[in-house]
This record gives C-alpha cells, sequence and structure tokens, in this order.
C-alpha cells in the first residue's frame, strides 16, 4: 500500500479545522477562519507562514500569488467559505503547489455541512519508476522490449473500464451540482421578484379593494407551517381603527384574507431561515420585521437544496439583492 503523504501533519491541520467548525459554526467569514487557525496553529507549536508569497521555483521570481497557509514547509493550506469547491479551485492549488515544488495542498471549505478537506497532490512532482526497460504508456506500465502481441491485456481493458466509470461517475456529480445550482438561483430571483413586489404595492399605494384604506404591503413565510410556500399580504384599517396608525406592522393572524398573493418554492428547494416578516409601509416604503422598524443592518433570507444554499439579502434601504452570501449580507 503507499504511504500517506505527511500523514501524521495532514491529520493534526484536520482535526484543527474540525475545532474550528465545531467552536464557529459554518457561517462566518474567511478571515475569522483564518485568524482562528493561526492561533491553534501557535498553540499546537506547528511552524507556518501566512499569506506567504509564491516565488517561482524553477525562476525565482515572484507569481504575484499568495497562499492562505504554508505549514511546515510541506502542506499549503487554503481555506474557504463557500457553497462548494469547484475545479478552479483544484486547478489553483495545483499551480501553488507547481510553482513552490511542493507534493501536497488541502482545500478546507468551512460552509460544508459535514467538513471534509480536499487533498490535492501535485502531479508534477510524482517519483515514478523508471528505468530502461520500461517506460509510462497511455493506461500503463508496458514494456519497451516485450514479445508480447500489441494490444490490451485484460487488466489493462479492466483499468480502461475502471477509468470510464469514475469519470461518468464524476460527470453525473457535477451534472447533479449544477442542477442543484441553477434551481437555488432561480428561487433566489423569485423571492427577491416577490419582496420588490410588496415593495412597489407600498409605493404605489395599490388598494385591496375600493371600501378598504390600505397601509401596506409584506412578504412573508413561516417554516414551521410550510418551509415551501410564501406569501404577499395587504394591511388595511379594520374595524376597531381609525388611520393607518392604528394598525399593525406585520402580518395579521387572526385570518388570511389580507393575503393577495401565494407562491411556492420549486423543484424541491426549500426555506432554511425559520420566519421572516418584511412589512413597507405605504406611501415611502418604510422597511420593518416583525412589526418593528430596521433603519439599518439587513435581513437575511437563505434557501437550501442538497446542502447548497443562496441567500437573499433585504436591506433597510429598500435595496435586494438576489444569490448573494454571508459576505453580502453582512
Amino acid at each position: 500500500m503507499k504511504e500517506i503523504l505527511h500523514k501524521e501533519l495532514s491529520y493534526k491541520i484536520t482535526g484543527l479545522c474540525f475545532q474550528i467548525q465545531k467552536e464557529q459554526s459554518r457561517f462566518c467569514r474567511e478571515k475569522q477562519y483564518a485568524d482562528r487557525f493561526e492561533e491553534l496553529l501557535k498553540e499546537n507549536k506547528i511552524n507556518y507562514e501566512r499569506e506567504f508569497d509564491i516565488i517561482d521555483a524553477q525562476s525565482k521570481k515572484a507569481t504575484g500569488n499568495r497562499v492562505d497557509f504554508l505549514i511546515e514547509n510541506k502542506i499549503i493550506v487554503d481555506l474557504k467559505a463557500k457553497n462548494f469547491v469547484n475545479k478552479d479551485d483544484y486547478f489553483q492549488m495545483q499551480r501553488y503547489l507547481r510553482s513552490l515544488d511542493l507534493e501536497l495542498g488541502m482545500i478546507i471549505n468551512f460552509r460544508s455541512a459535514h467538513l471534509k478537506p480536499k487533498r490535492v497532490l501535485n502531479s508534477d512532482n510524482m517519483n515514478y519508476k523508471k528505468s530502461k526497460k520500461f517506460q509510462f504508456g497511455a493506461f500503463g506500465l508496458n514494456s519497451t522490449y516485450s514479445d508480447r502481441p500489441k494490444g490490451f491485456s485484460l487488466m489493462e481493458l479492466m483499468i480502461v473500464i475502471a477509468i470510464i466509470g469514475v469519470m461518468t461517475s464524476v460527470g453525473l456529480v457535477s451534472l447533479n451540482y449544477s442542477k442543484t445550482a441553477r434551481a437555488l438561483e432561480n428561487a433566489s430571483r423569485e423571492v427577491a421578484a416577490a419582496v420588490r413586489e410588496a415593495q412597489n404595492n407600498a409605493l404605489s399605494g395599490r388598494q385591496p379593494d375600493a371600501d378598504q384604506t390600505s397601509c401596506g404591503h409584506g412578504f412573508y413565510f413561516d417554516r414551521s407551517e410550510n418551509d415551501s410556500r410564501y406569501f404577499i399580504y395587504d394591511n388595511y384599517v379594520s374595524t376597531g381603527e381609525t388611520s393607518c396608525a392604528d394598525v399593525t406592522r406585520k402580518r395579521y393572524t387572526v385570518a388570511d384574507s389580507n393575503i393577495s398573493s401565494t407562491y411556492t418554492l420549486k423543484d424541491g428547494v426549500v426555506f432554511r431561515s425559520e420566519k421572516i416578516d418584511l412589512y413597507f409601509e405605504s406611501p415611502h416604503a418604510a422597511a420593518y420585521s416583525g412589526g418593528e422598524d430596521f433603519n439599518t443592518g439587513t435581513k437575511t433570507i437563505i434557501l437550501e437544496k442538497k446542502e447548497q444554499e443562496s441567500y437573499v439579502c433585504v436591506y433597510a434601504d429598500g435595496n435586494v439583492i438576489e444569490n448573494g452570501s454571508l459576505s453580502t449580507c453582512p
């Protein structure tokens, strides 16, 4: 069995990262994770360099790139806080490994529900055994002086079939990820449009009917009632109230008569946030959340499908951002 590269050191790094995610959960920024990682490296007396400038091993010139951490001059560690790691992250790590002439890099994404550090090997630094008699062919080790008839042996054929199977599996996983990301993108766009609809209703002074005075309009969902359904509602002056000043700035709970539109998330997307009640008071669409004014700050609507997430950010000034991230919803 082939020996695992830098086994003990990589196990220590993985253990520290599990500790960080347990302490800080999944929704911090990369810098917060990096700061805590640096503290733990110091506590465990592990040598490191942070934001290490890459000097190309061949040309001895600066590349203009930096790695998050270089551990013991052996392992590059790249910390992430994103929905998922993609192929560009792997290619970037390969470039770093080649430039520094190192064997192993680790990509660690703290946003994952189950932390799974990705080990990336430097394909240009593999110590393959070569001799005058043997050389590497396209599908395995072939003898230069073999008298065997040309063609594939049974073992070579099995290797080819296995490679095709792996490539097919990877393609299917990638396709599934792409479909999930597209579903989340569409859902974020629809939810953002519904919030804007409530804002526009408030700005235009939309009236539910001629006999009622509309005071404002809102966007509402409650995950405990239904994790994929959301509403646009009207608040108006009702019995016992003399003006809009008496109207509660949130959704009525005694009846659904003030609901103007009902929508449902599609393609298996659900709300991860527990409950959001955004109310926009006419005529200027002043924003309220749960009946309380929020002059500053942001309300974040989190959507989820298969452990991937997307965010809709609603700012107190009325700005709505779809497909945002935790970094764009401070």
